[in-house]
Order: C-alpha cells, then sequence, then structure tokens
C-alpha cells in the first residue's frame, strides 16, 4: 500500500487546523478541494506503486541497457534520476542518522551537499517527507508543493487584493476647482459633490466616460462663460484620470501576480 495520500492529508490537515488556530480564515471545504485536486492529479503516484521520477532513464545507461533495452518516455531530464535523486537519498541518509548533510562523501572523492543548492538539504519538506521511502517522497515533496502555492495565493488574494479592490471602488479622488460667477452645480449621483470649504471636486470610485459626461452636464452656467465651462471640463478629466488611475494599478498587480503564479506552476 502507498501512504502518500493519508500522509499527506494529515500534515495538510495539521496545517490548516494550526493556520486557523492562529486566526487564519481558511475554511475546510477549500482546504479539502484544493487537496482533492492535487489527490486528482497525482492519483497513481500517491495512491499506487508508481514514482513520479523519471526511472526509465536508466534503461538506456549501462549494464541495464545490455540487459533490456529501453527507450525513456523524455531523455532530456535525465539530471533527475543521475542528480537530483541521488542528492535527496544522500540528504535523507544524513537527517535519519541525526548528522547535518554538509558533505557527500559518496560522490567521487567528496563532493558538497548543504552547499548544493540542488539537494534541498535544509527544505522543510524534504525532512517532513523522511517518514516516507525515497520514490513516494519526492510525490509527497510535489503534492505539498501544489498544496502550499494554491493555499497562500488564495491567502494573498483574500487578504490583498479583495481590500485593495474595495479601496479602489470606496477611494476618494479629489481636483481642485472654484465655480467661477454665475457657476453652479446641479444636484448628482451620491459619489460625486463639490467641497465648498477646500474648494475641491470630490468622486468617490472609479469614473467610467459615462458618467463622466453626466458630471459634466451638472454645471449651470446662468450667462455664457467659456472660460467656466473649460475650467470645468478641465477639472472632470483630471477627476476621471486620477479615479481610474488607482483601479489601473491593481489590475495591473493582479495580472502580475497572475504571471507569477503560472512560473511558479510550471517550476512545481
Amino acid at each position: 500500500m502507498n501512504p502518500t495520500w493519508l500522509y499527506v492529508a494529515a500534515l495538510y490537515a495539521l496545517a490548516v487546523w494550526l493556520a486557523r488556530r492562529c486566526g487564519v480564515e481558511l475554511r475546510w471545504r477549500i482546504a479539502f478541494f484544493f487537496y482533492a485536486l492535487v489527490l486528482i492529479f497525482l492519483w497513481r503516484p500517491m495512491t499506487q506503486a508508481y514514482v513520479n521520477v523519471p526511472v526509465d532513464f536508466l534503461g538506456s545507461l549501462p549494464p541495464w541497457v545490455h540487459v533490456q533495452p529501453a527507450k525513456p518516455a523524455n531523455g532530456e531530464i535525465n539530471d533527475v534520476v543521475l542528480q537530483m535523486v541521488p542528492w535527496a537519498r544522500e540528504v535523507r541518509e544524513h537527517w535519519k542518522s541525526l548528522r547535518l548533510p554538509l558533505w557527500n562523501a559518496h560522490s567521487a572523492s567528496g563532493y558538497p551537499l548543504l552547499a548544493n543548492g540542488q539537494s534541498a538539504a535544509l527544505s522543510p519538506l524534504r525532512i517532513l517527507a523522511l517518514p516516507l521511502p525515497l520514490g513516494e517522497s519526492f510525490t509527497a515533496e510535489a503534492a505539498m508543493k501544489l498544496l502550499i502555492a494554491m493555499t497562500f495565493f488564495l491567502l494573498l488574494i483574500a487578504r490583498g487584493a479583495v481590500s485593495r479592490l474595495n479601496e479602489a471602488f470606496m477611494r476618494e479622488t479629489r481636483v481642485d476647482w472654484r465655480p467661477s460667477d454665475g457657476a453652479t452645480l446641479k444636484s448628482g449621483p451620491a459619489a460625486f459633490w463639490y467641497d465648498a470649504d477646500k474648494g475641491q471636486l470630490v468622486y468617490q470610485g472609479a469614473l467610467d466616460d459615462k458618467r463622466k459626461f453626466d458630471l459634466i452636464n451638472l454645471l449651470i452656467l446662468d450667462k455664457p462663460d467659456p472660460t467656466a465651462g473649460k475650467s470645468y471640463w478641465a477639472a472632470i478629466d483630471k477627476l476621471a484620470y486620477q479615479a481610474n488611475a488607482y483601479g489601473n494599478g491593481l489590475l495591473i498587480d493582479l495580472l502580475v501576480l497572475g504571471g507569477l503564479a503560472g512560473a511558479l506552476g510550471v517550476q512545481l
């Protein structure tokens, strides 16, 4: 029996319980959904006698190639079998024997192990996967990386982007403008008003073109005065630009965040 699915589930449940105890708003059904996604995509290596390591590449190397020649499905990822797996095994053996993984004495005349970043000697995930066999430990590490990525991405969106979206919709934008003689403003939407004490036009939230033209039509002139009209129109244009600038910056932040998440997914 492959216990990887049960071990990862227990670790993730413990992490979610600790997070909730510390005040993090992470619902159990969301955590279950994330775990179910990981279990579906890693079903075979998490539940069956199967590892997500390209061990078929060894069949193209001596002496195995002389016994039963085999063509690997993807020969470009041979470094996983020839480097990362042996380094991971060496790290695991050091930790199991309660020794710091400083030096790999089994590589030629010796080779740095802790200083080798790909050995992941101090990775918490590698240490957490020690109770599992070597092959299953790689599956557990991959599953935990996916769970960490999805969970923290959700928390980042929930705590950061949502509050910034609310701020973008409720943020006050102000521009200086004082009406000339004979110029008054009709009653407009609740999100727009004139602050007579400071001599400023105020708008709350984002301002699209339709609402901008509605605000332009609020100006009433007792007598034709092109200068007064132009100054008000310029103030409304400036108000719309400043009101939308924050929302555009937020959109760029979200796109960058999505790109980083996509890049992280590729690396996992």
